[in-house]
């Protein structure tokens, strides 16, 4: 019995032990970047550096946003493409998920066919033809171009997360409001999203983080500074002669915080969606 326990034990603090690895590996980056952030370049260059700053100093982020003219304009740029594709991906989504899980019509396999099969290709694999599409089309450097490519990504993940949240909601629920009267629609408005508020947030916040965070996608629709959001402007920080670490690490903390905040503002919608949970 008691070596049982001291096994028991010793597994429990092995897993304690892996976790805080793999904790310390995700965070150690984000904390050099955020100390970087805080110091100045001379001190950056100092052979003596050290991971805390010695002056803590704010002169990066003052400079980023004194030099950058364009930079209010980006952060515009990046909530409008973010914020209006997470918005449709939620809506579009949950109507596609509810139409799957509860219906049957001709066509329905196909389509989930499609959407499973989405799952397994690479999106940088599509890139290429995705580009010479849009060229062809004159619908390159336009942001409302980008919108409509992460709202395109970011849809078939969604819905396939939310087909099986759908399943899971009782068929008597949905069948009692109809006898009170509810149409199709109503059903789906007055019952079924009311109760999967965690599902739609969790989706909602994957297809954000994504958005906010994209490089490859924007860099290569996008060629304007105009239409530039707020990745792309990183690389206009980088000269052939001079790079400002500093400020690119200041604006690296600024792009960084608000997927943190979000992230630990919905964590437990993710956590419910991943169990499976229905909203009591």
């Amino acid at each position: 019995m008691k070596n049982r326990i001291v096994i028991n034990s010793l597994q429990r603090l092995m897993i304690l032990v892996f976790v805080l690895l793999l904790c310390a590996l995700v965070l150690v980056p984000f904390i050099i970047m955020v100390s970087y952030s805080l110091r100045t370049n001379a001190e950056l260059y100092d052979f003596g550096i050290s991971l805390i700053p010695k002056n803590f100093s704010l002169k990066s982020y003052q400079d980023l946003w004194n030099n950058n003219t364009r930079l209010t304009q980006w952060m515009i740029n990046t909530l409008y493409a973010t914020g209006v594709s997470t918005l449709l991906v939620i809506i579009t989504s949950a109507m596609m998920a509810y139409g799957i899980a509860k219906f049957r019509f001709h066509g329905r396999k196909g389509i989930w066919f499609v959407i499973a099969m989405t799952q397994s290709i690479p999106w940088v694999i599509a890139l290429i033809p995705l580009y010479m599409t849009l060229s062809d089309l004159k619908l390159l450097d336009q942001l409302n171009t980008v919108m409509l490519v992460y709202t395109a990504c970011f849809i078939p993940p969604s819905t396939w997360l939310m087909v099986g949240f759908f399943k899971k909601i009782p068929d008597e629920l949905e069948n009692a409001a109809r006898i009170d009267g509810c149409s199709n629609w109503g059903v789906l408005l007055k019952i079924v999203l009311p109760v999967s508020v965690n599902a739609l947030t969790a989706i909602g916040l994957t297809a954000f983080i994504g958005a906010w965070g994209d490089y490859i996608t924007a860099t290569t629709i996008l060629k304007s500074k105009a239409s530039w959001t707020l990745t792309i402007a990183i690389q206009y920080l980088q000269g052939p002669f001079y790079t400002e670490w500093t400020q690119i690490m200041a604006l690296g903390t600024i792009i960084s915080v608000p997927v943190i905040v979000l992230f630990l503002w919905f964590e437990k919608y993710l956590v419910n969606l991943m169990a499976g949970g229905i909203k009591e």
